[in-house]
């Protein structure tokens, strides 16, 4: 990262602007794990996004760029400088902490920009946390991803249900191993509104296959590339949403949850990235997510996201 740009720039000229941004209103929103993981999430992307090797480089930049401004560290509560408070608290933010206080808010906005990190709710975590229909969900994907998955991807927003589901392209498998190459949060939108669609239509014997995809993406993002602290939470939410006997509204099911073979998954992942680590990251990337896809494919009865106990 170049020591000399200055991440103050775009706060200090669009401070009120930033502040007021509809992403603050979408992030209170969200439900506190939600909010957790996609924190993490956020946090970790933008600093790969920045061309950041460590937070702490991050930090450093950051400190190089407060001695520009202050001749001396600014005190807080408790004697604290400013420098070893942001210290410990980008840590936490990548650990998976959320911001609660609007003072963190503040001094997140003074720092980076609180849109430039978070910018709008990604239609994935909204879905999740069931403040948006699938189909609002899918209109908000990139045209390039709706043309993967839908006969015409230019469709209005608020189809009907009979319109959305006829408008979904066959499954295949060019069109499966495509969206998973693809490795994004656009992507794993994309096999879960494939997912719910194809299990509305047909049950989930026909969306399974689907499923595998969207399961598979989800050990690749949640486990190796964001190493998410609350992989059961977010792995609860998607079967929640799943287990919707329509677009609509989640079916109340008291089957339990066996989650045992989730935590035999991301031990596998964990253990995979271990073995990879000597490799660069393009080549860890594409080793992973083929062994990962390899893995699952010799599991026939693997539950996915449908593990239920007895």
């Amino acid at each position: 990262m170049n020591s000399g740009e200055n991440p103050y720039t775009y706060t200090k000229n669009k401070y009120k602007k930033s502040l007021n941004r509809l992403s603050i209103k979408q992030y209170k929103k969200l439900s506190t794990p939600l909010k957790r993981v996609y924190t993490q999430v956020n946090f970790k992307s933008y600093l790969s996004q920045k061309g950041y090797h460590s937070i702490a480089e991050f930090i450093r930049h950051l400190h190089t760029i407060e001695r520009h401004h202050y001749s001396e560290p600014t005190k807080i509560d408790n004697d604290i400088t400013h420098l070893e408070f942001e210290t410990g608290y980008w840590y936490k933010l990548a650990k998976g902490q959320s911001i609660q206080k609007p003072s963190k808010i503040f001094q997140v906005n003074d720092a980076v920009g609180f849109y430039e990190l978070f910018g709008r709710v990604h239609p994935f975590w909204n879905l999740l946390n069931r403040r948006a229909r699938v189909q609002n969900c899918a209109f908000q994907l990139p045209d390039e991803m709706k043309k993967r998955i839908f006969k015409t991807h230019h469709f209005p927003n608020g189809l009907s249900t009979e319109r959305f589901i006829d408008n979904l392209k066959q499954i295949n498998p060019a069109q499966l191993n495509n969206l998973y190459a693809t490795k994004s949060i656009d992507s794993l939108l994309a096999l879960m509104v494939m997912c719910v669609a194809h299990q509305y239509r047909g049950g989930r014997k026909t969306s399974r296959k689907v499923e595998k995809y969207f399961y598979a993406q989800f050990l690749y993002l949640m486990v190796f590339k964001y190493d998410i602290k609350l992989i059961l939470e977010l792995y609860v939410y998607i079967f929640f949403l799943l287990e919707s006997n329509s677009l609509f509204k989640t079916s109340n099911t008291n089957k339990p949850l066996d989650v045992d073979q989730l935590f035999i998954d991301q031990a596998f992942v964990k253990s995979l990235i271990k073995s990879t680590e000597s490799l660069s990251n393009k080549e860890q990337e594409e080793k992973l997510s083929q062994k990962i896809m390899t893995y699952l494919n010799k599991q026939k009865t693997h539950p996915y996201f449908h593990a239920y106990g007895k």
